[in-house]
């Protein structure tokens, strides 16, 4: 029950820094650490309610956080295969990669939706996006190491 609690405080974390820096997933981080515990019902399950928090709040229409989070999915399992998935080498790698991912996806569905689209903001909004996922990544799996213990897979 505690991971679950942990979860939705995350949730609600990640939510109310988006106010503060529009763009910016704030639950990718999370889906990362996720994804580092292997616990596959859980994923599941967060990338449903993360794609929908997403979805709901995003002004463009239905697709570019469900593409990003499978998009880390893959990107995620592929790097395993090469690196300690636990490595912040491996995150840092990771994060560079999903900042050019959420250029491309946000480009690509603007040009779709035919929305007007200023490149130097995005650019921005994408590098941050890099900066702010390895230094999330890490403040919040220290938080979650004392927080919650080793369960059983949920």
């Amino acid at each position: 029950m505690r991971n679950v609690i942990w979860w939705f405080f995350y949730s609600i974390a990640a939510i109310w820094a988006q106010k503060f820096v529009p763009g910016i997933d704030f639950l990718l981080p999370g889906l990362i650490i996720a994804l580092q515990e292997q616990r596959s019902v859980q994923t599941f399950w967060l990338v449903i309610f993360f794609s929908l928090i997403q979805e709901g709040c995003g002004t463009m229409s239905f697709g570019p956080a469900v593409a990003q989070y499978l998009i880390t999915i893959v990107l995620f399992q592929a790097g395993r295969w090469l690196f300690e998935a636990h490595n912040i080498s491996f995150v840092l790698l990771l994060s560079a990669t999903l900042g050019l991912v959420h250029y491309g996806i946000i480009r690509i569905m603007a040009m779709l939706q035919d929305i007007p689209l200023l490149l130097q903001p995005l650019i921005h909004e994408s590098i941050i996006q890099a900066l702010v996922i390895p230094v999330c990544w890490l403040l919040v799996r220290l938080i979650r190491a004392r927080f919650v213990t080793d369960e059983s897979p949920a």
